[in-house]
């Protein structure tokens, strides 16, 4: 007879040949049609069906024919060495009981039956017979070669079995069965706690199922007396709690869940996680975009003092292509989320020419509607060498995913992404795995940020006792060496999370796995207006008079606005006479104004800009503004003391080693947002200037020599994808 047809390989099974089950080696008595029967060494009978026998097969190093099919999968999970140690046990532990080491007279070897008291006939107690026992086991281990040669080589001699040793075996077999012969450091957590009752398990697994990061963890006795408590009151009695056992499952489970309320906190949301990558199908399709703490202190040039910023970045979820990054000040607003998707429209590049590396720069204006800036031929900078031009893409996103941040779900970035018809994912809360591939981006971040002095590391046991007295670079710095990092790094290293279905062994970088999704799908360079910038700041209304239009008790006037003072209701709203305004929180020394007949942008500066000798913000404006009012109450904002009180408190905020904690922090971070409002800015005016005379600002050509894209694949079909240059 054989075993069943689904079986992978086959042995004949006949009668006389032995099976390991749970009990031990049985013997076959009977091959049915239907089955077999099993003699065990006990001399009970009992029939197993054909689709139990499991695979009929020989065990390395045995002479077990086969194995019971419910226990395959537990001694699958064991070791070599484990099978052969158990085995080994069951000898002793069979010969013990009935004389014969394989259990059954029909399997007896030569020198079977052993002598009395070992003979099952003989009438001994268990104690006499493990006696007899270990003392044979004994003159065994003195005559071993193998042990003798350890000894005379100046090894550690195995150790002898000994009585109680022996003891133990027996009873853990006749308590357990054979799976009590496997020694506790050989089986899987699963196979040390199924002896302990399911009443007692399911009061301990009640208990540490709530160590979610929600509250302080207990330490464990504490778990195992509400476990305890939990029992009384649900009325159990008598459950078997063993002590030893029932502490290495909680110490089991509890490294399992987190030591720490943090790590607590993301097993739990492990558990809603999704099974499968979400489906993008093209670039652009989902773009996702996160906040995080920078783990490394910068200088803060104000005050000459260490200090932390955080770092905003956007990742396109299909090619993995870092698509955007900004070192902020602590604490992202609304506009930094603004300006970082600001960034992912605009393509940059980085140069490299010898040991000279270049900025991230804004590669500008495309010439017009081309592929020019994305020839479907090999680029500098994917190969091997260095040196070249390295393009950072931009992309117009169909969706963009984020957390339940306040600054991503402010009416501001609402009203943005309608504006832009960009669909907004949000996770669910608490939920952070809804967005894993900027938190992976977060954690390779972190190759690029061990290369620089100050690293404090992801928390306090991590971090250095000198680490704010090494040298720092600066705000501007960080973020300079992050685009290094991202273009000449992360760009061109393979990202094992980039698969191509038909090829799945391919390695591939997040360029190459661009360039593959562009090749597939097409790209348009789309011309924008330069002063798109000012689409990606809010609007303010305000009433213009003859002395200019107010915000926040700030005077705002040039001469650009002359025109518009006296201009009739209904010039910019419907029923009202207010002006709209472009406010940029982050530089509230100056305002634009976009000319309704021109559509072009203009800069209204505050009355008293000239005299400021602090960056100013809307933070250290509302800052001022209070201390003014605290001083002097309304009256102190009066027409001909307002501006002269509110310049002399934000100047009282320039650096010095007097300032309060609070206020240097103030100024630290307003000093990074400022710069980098000018910055960008600045980027904009000269994109519009250069519009002016005519000459769009564009990216330099890749070679002296490039040969112009090749339009002819798209001729069948004109590619559905767009992309916002």
């Amino acid at each position: 007879m054989r075993g069943s047809a689904t079986m992978r390989s086959h042995t004949t099974l006949v009668k006389g040949a032995r099976v390991l089950t749970w009990t031990g080696i049985a013997r076959v008595a009977f091959v049915g049609p239907f089955g077999v029967e099993l003699l065990d060494c006990h001399g009970d009978e009992f029939s197993v069906a054909w689709p139990e026998v499991g695979e009929v097969r020989r065990i390395n190093g045995t002479k077990i024919d086969n194995v019971h099919a419910p226990m395959k999968p537990w001694w699958d999970q064991l070791s070599e060495s484990a099978r052969q140690d158990a085995l080994t046990k069951l000898e002793v532990v069979q010969e013990i009981l009935t004389g014969y080491r394989d259990g059954h007279p029909a399997f007896a070897r030569n020198d079977e039956p052993r002598w009395a008291p070992l003979d099952e006939d003989s009438g001994s107690s268990i104690h006499a017979r493990s006696q007899v026992m270990a003392e044979q086991l004994e003159q065994e281990w003195a005559s071993d070669r193998v042990r003798q040669r350890e000894i005379v080589e100046g090894g550690a001699p195995r150790k002898k079995t000994g009585l109680s040793s022996i003891k133990r075996w027996v009873n853990a077999y006749l308590d357990e069965g054979f799976p009590g012969l496997v020694d506790e450091r050989y089986r899987t957590p699963g196979q040390q706690f199924a002896a302990m009752d399911e009443a007692w398990k399911d009061a301990l697994d009640a208990e540490l199922n709530g160590l979610n990061g929600d509250k302080s963890t207990p330490n464990n006795g504490e778990i195992i007396r509400r476990a305890h408590v939990r029992l009384i009151d649900a009325g159990t009695k008598d459950v078997d709690t063993p002590q030893r056992l029932t502490g290495r499952y909680v110490a089991w489970r509890r490294a399992a869940q987190g030591g720490t309320t943090r790590a607590q906190a993301s097993t739990a949301s492990r558990k809603v996680s999704g099974h499968k990558h979400f489906p993008a199908l093209r670039l652009g399709q989902v773009v996702a975009i996160d906040v995080t703490r920078a783990d490394n202190l910068v200088w803060d040039v104000a005050h000459e003092r260490p200090m932390s910023v955080e770092i905003i970045s956007a990742i396109d979820v299909l090619s993995k292509v870092v698509l955007a990054l900004r070192v902020i000040a602590m604490s992202a607003d609304a506009v930094d989320a603004g300006l970082i998707i600001y960034d992912i429209l605009r393509p940059f590049h980085m140069v490299v020419d010898g040991t000279s590396i270049g900025d991230w720069r804004w590669a500008g204006l495309p010439r017009g509607l081309a592929l020019s800036a994305w020839t479907l031929k090999p680029r500098p900078g994917r190969g091997i060498s260095i040196k070249g031009l390295h393009e950072i893409p931009a992309l117009s996103p169909t969706a963009i995913s984020t957390d339940n941040g306040s600054i991503f779900l402010s009416a501001f970035i609402r009203a943005l992404l309608r504006f832009l018809k960009i669909d907004l994912l949000v996770n669910r809360k608490g939920q952070p795995t809804d967005n894993p591939n900027i938190e992976r981006w977060h954690e390779t971040l972190q190759r690029g940020l061990q290369q620089l002095g100050g690293y404090k590391g992801r928390y306090v046991a991590e971090r250095g006792r000198f680490v704010a007295k090494e040298p720092l670079v600066t705000a501007a710095e960080l973020q300079a060496h992050l685009h290094r990092f991202i273009a000449l790094d992360y760009h061109r290293t393979q990202h094992t999370g980039l698969i191509l279905p038909t090829t799945p062994d391919i390695r591939l970088s997040p360029l190459d796995m661009f360039d593959i999704s562009l090749e597939a799908v097409g790209a348009i360079d789309v011309p924008t207006r330069p002063d798109l910038m000012y689409d990606f700041l809010p609007t303010r209304w305000g009433t213009l008079r003859h002395a200019g239009v107010e915000f926040n008790n700030l005077v705002y006037d040039a001469r650009v606005l002359k025109d518009f003072r006296l201009a009739p209701k209904g010039t910019f709203q419907l029923d009202g006479q207010q002006t709209p305004f472009i406010w940029d929180p982050h530089d509230i020394s100056r305002i634009w104004f976009r000319h309704p007949d021109l559509g072009t942008i203009h800069e209204i500066p505050w009355r008293g800009a000239d005299l400021l000798q602090a960056p100013m913000t809307q933070k250290t404006a509302e800052v001022a503004i209070r201390r003014v009012r605290e001083r002097g109450g309304n009256a102190a904002l009066t027409g001909k003391t307002g501006r002269n009180e509110i310049l002399a408190q934000i100047n009282e905020l320039t650096p010095s080693p007097k300032l309060r904690k609070e206020d240097r922090r103030l100024v630290a971070a307003a000093t990074l947002r400022v710069a980098q409002s000018q910055t960008d800015h600045g980027e904009a005016q000269e994109a519009i200037h250069a519009s002016a005379d005519g000459t769009p600002h564009a990216p330099e050509p890749l070679t002296p020599d490039a040969e112009p894209a090749d339009f002819s694949i798209w001729d069948d079909h004109w590619p559905a994808f767009e992309r916002g240059a």
